[in-house]
């Protein structure tokens, strides 16, 4: 099932803490090619990346 992300990009919105952290975790070891992260909280967010 991995392979259908490999080579994708995905948004992923409430990524600084939380289910949106995971997911973009998870998007990240199924190879996705990029992820766009978004949330309220840039300064937290800021330290994600």
């Amino acid at each position: 099932m991995t392979d259908y992300y490999e080579n994708k990009v995905a948004v992923v919105t409430g990524a600084a803490s939380g289910i949106g952290l995971a997911l973009t975790e998870l998007l990240l070891s199924f190879g996705v090619k990029g992820v766009v992260l978004a949330d309220l909280n840039a300064e937290k967010l800021g330290e994600r990346t």
